[in-house]
């Protein structure tokens, strides 16, 4: 998923039936690429919180002033 920093809202959104996905897989970064939107930390508290773990993560892009953006799998833990 890539929404261009609305990630978070997409995904409250869905949180009806995120119980019914085995993997997400999202884009998002570890600083404030658009303002007033979800970082990483924010991401992992709310997928956590949802019965799913990171599976993998891949760094796409890095931020001159440092941080990353990710492509980001999280997988349901196996006994959610």
């Amino acid at each position: 998923m890539d929404t261009q920093g609305s990630e978070m809202p997409v995904l409250k959104g869905a949180e009806p039936m995120l119980n019914r996905f085995k993997f997400v897989k999202t884009e998002v970064a570890d600083f404030e690429s658009y303002a007033g939107r979800c970082q990483l930390t924010d991401l992992e508290r709310f997928m956590n919180g949802h019965g799913f773990r990171e599976f993998s993560r891949h760094a796409f892009a890095r931020h001159p002033n440092g941080g990353a953006c990710y492509d980001v799998i999280y997988k349901r833990k196996a006994n959610n």
